[in-house]
């Protein structure tokens, strides 16, 4: 999974090795990894100011990370989230995933 902050300078990914990557578009690298999920993350998401980053995987948790891939929040959620969103302003997370009433 990957997505990009509006402002165009960063990006985060998801990886199958469990990592979460934050990357700077202008050097063309990583910035900062973090490892925090137990199992792989599938879904990421990053504010359009690239300040707030979102990462969740199969272990039920949503993890919130300043842009410095510092952990801030971790949520626990009744299952893993396959898809993240954040709304324009930052300050609202959307969730999706495959089980039956568990969109938010």
């Amino acid at each position: 999974a990957v997505d990009v902050a509006t402002a165009g300078r960063v990006s985060v990914s998801a990886s199958l090795d469990g990592t979460v990557r934050l990357w700077s578009l202008d050097r063309d690298r990583a910035l900062r990894t973090s490892n925090q999920h137990s199992k792989p993350p599938d879904a990421v998401a990053i504010t359009a100011d690239g300040q707030t980053i979102a990462s969740g995987a199969d272990d039920a948790r949503i993890l919130i990370y300043d842009a410095q891939l510092n952990l801030r929040h971790d949520l626990n959620n009744a299952v893993g989230p396959s898809a993240l969103a954040f709304a324009p302003s930052g300050r609202k997370l959307l969730t999706g995933s495959a089980a039956k009433g568990q969109d938010r």
